[in-house]
């Protein structure tokens, strides 16, 4: 037996590298992620 969803979302990822944060030489590489729900 079938059902139709009760709820519809969207969700969206922006991923932003934080340059000042990293050390590529250590092989340190930070992200900060923006996470949108709706």
């Amino acid at each position: 037996m079938a059902t139709t969803p009760l709820y519809q979302f969207q969700v969206q990822v922006k991923p932003r590298y934080l340059a000042d944060q990293s050390a590529p030489v250590q092989e340190q590489y930070f992200f900060a992620y923006t996470i949108t729900i709706r």
